[in-house]
């Protein structure tokens, strides 16, 4: 387990949120803290990553280059099915980055990029 620091962007359309945050890398799977404090968790596996997010909000997408893959956004009562088409992702030991788009039946939702660059952190990870 190596405790890694987060740069986290996500780019829907125009609209950017970032974020820093402290997380751990274990066996391919980055976990962390979001803004909302929400627990998020990005599983790297050859040609796929997931991506979920757990708390007020869940959320479970998955990413294949070139693909249409399936997610799943839940908010209170609401449930909502998407289509991801992704058509860039390159994963490193240090970066991730995604670019996709999601679309519910014919509609096309947004267009996102998502970058993270996840660093060992030089502190001890006694404090996790």
């Amino acid at each position: 387990m190596k405790k890694k620091h987060i740069d986290f962007l996500m780019v829907r359309d125009k609209q950017e949120t970032f974020f820093e945050t402290v997380g751990v890398f274990d066996n391919n799977q980055l976990t962390f803290i979001d803004h909302e404090n929400q627990k998020n968790s990005i599983l790297l596996k050859p040609n796929k990553v997931e991506y979920i997010k757990m708390g007020d909000q869940f959320m479970h997408y998955s990413f294949v280059e070139n693909e249409t893959t399936k997610g799943i956004y839940r908010v209170d009562q609401f449930e909502f099915i998407f289509q991801i088409q992704t058509t860039y992702l390159q994963s490193t030991k240090e970066r991730l980055n995604i670019n996709f788009t999601l679309q519910q039946d014919d509609e096309i939702i947004g267009h996102h990029q998502l970058t993270l660059v996840y660093k060992d952190d030089e502190e001890d990870l006694d404090g996790l």
